[in-house]
């Protein structure tokens, strides 16, 4: 199984990462493009480094478990590799391997559980997803999937623990497994899909059961218009908790009429 290199993956215009926004404003993706400026963060890189270190770690629990090949060995160069760099830049310690472990046993538990059950079950590990039939140009990396008859996981790993994030409804996960049933679809009648965030830093493991077809209404009358919409630039700004890492917040007027508008209320609130 070929090893991701997750600091290099390149992004679409209308990412699944940043779903909530330009689903949610519209204009904002072009807007970014035009006018945006992509930064990256020591944040950002400790938690590439903490995804690098959840693959090798679950490639060897699966390897143990007959579920792919990948034999100790390898395990040993790559995890070599990833402590190394995290070294390096100051982030290794027992909280980043403490939170890859229990990642790691979230995902062999599913294995396990469906495997119970079916004879033939797949797991994906940074499974790359084309997602063009619903979004122009897009394409997506899911960290950990494994699906049978029946059903269908999609796991998604935080490291960060600024905000709890939520996998009811969550967009950038409905989206992923849209990409995952394109792929295990066709070889698996399934019906049932659940949506699983992984956030062991502020001990966030959340769950989001839905159907498949469920995701393919979500899709048809959500997903696809407004992708259509955000792809030509199209459509109103909106402000919201979308906007906190929008890259042309500064400059958003609706942003600043809605921090007016709060303003306000807030100034009468006191006043009353």
């Amino acid at each position: 199984m070929a090893k991701v290199n997750h600091s290099q993956r390149s992004h679409a215009l209308l990412a699944p990462s940043s779903a909530s926004r330009w689903l949610n404003c519209t204009p904002s993706a072009r807007l970014e493009e035009l006018y945006g400026e992509r930064r990256t963060s020591p944040y950002a890189e400790e938690g590439t480094i903490a995804h690098e270190l959840c693959e090798v770690m679950l490639k060897y629990e699966l390897g143990k478990l007959g579920a792919l090949v990948y034999d100790t060995d390898t395990y040993e160069e790559e995890k070599e590799v990833v402590v190394a760099k995290a070294l390096d830049k100051g982030v290794y310690g027992e909280e980043m391997v403490e939170s890859a472990e229990e990642y790691v046993e979230t995902c062999t538990a599913l294995y396990k559980e469906l495997k119970e059950t079916n004879s033939y079950v797949d797991v994906f590990i940074e499974m790359r997803t084309d997602l063009r039939a619903y979004i122009p140009e897009a394409f997506g990396s899911i960290d950990f999937c494994v699906a049978s008859d029946g059903h269908l996981y999609v796991v998604d790993f935080k490291y960060g623990k600024g905000i709890s994030v939520a996998a009811e409804m969550n967009n950038q996960m409905m989206i992923y497994a849209l990409g995952a049933l394109q792929r295990c679809g066709l070889e698996y009648d399934i019906d049932q899909v659940s949506l699983i965030i992984v956030q062991p830093r502020i001990k966030n493991l959340d769950r989001y059961d839905t159907t498949v077809a469920g995701l393919v209404d979500w899709a048809n009358e959500v997903l696809i218009p407004r992708a259509k919409e955000a792809f030509e630039g199209k459509g109103e700004l909106q402000a919201g908790g979308w906007c906190q890492f929008c890259t042309v917040k500064a400059r958003c007027k609706a942003l600043y009429e809605e921090q007016l508008k709060m303003a306000a209320l807030n100034l009468r609130a006191t006043v009353l």
